[in-house]
């Protein structure tokens, strides 16, 4: 039976909120066009309110056609993690934002078309008046 794009967000997203338990998980995409307000709607309570969230959004689709009549769906799905920057340290929160991440992509690696969690984009940018971390990942799974 083919899964729902709902089905897809809510699975992936699940496993996040396992592998990332302080972390808040959004099976969709929260934040909206003002970005100084963004910061807020990440803040963490399993994190003493700081930023440390995920959202999964389906972003492509693409069908192949088979032999005959049978085709196979397959969609990307965007994966964001902000965390918060802290600057008291060379490294205080760059270790977090690396280690968090890493438990996410071994939680993932079974999933998907074959690659699993893919991340192409690290960086810092700023929201606001706060800085954060931000990772932009995406993995394929085929739905049909």
């Amino acid at each position: 039976m083919a899964q729902t794009d709902a089905q897809v967000r809510a699975s992936l997203a699940a496993k996040i909120s396992v592998a990332a338990p302080n972390s808040v998980v959004f099976d969709y995409w929260p934040l909206g066009f003002q970005i100084a307000d963004w910061p807020g709607i990440l803040r963490s309570d399993g994190d003493s309110g700081r930023v440390r969230a995920w959202s999964v959004t389906r972003r492509v689709i693409i069908t192949e056609r088979l032999p005959g009549s049978l085709s196979r769906k397959k969609s990307t799905y965007a994966i964001w993690f902000f965390h918060y920057h802290d600057d008291t340290t060379a490294s205080a929160s760059e270790d977090s934002f690396s280690a968090e991440l890493d438990v996410v992509i071994n939680a993932l690696s079974a999933e998907g078309s074959g690659e699993g969690l893919q991340v192409p984009v690290i960086d810092l940018f700023p929201f606001g008046s706060e800085l954060l971390h931000v990772a932009q990942c995406e993995i394929v799974v085929t739905v049909c």
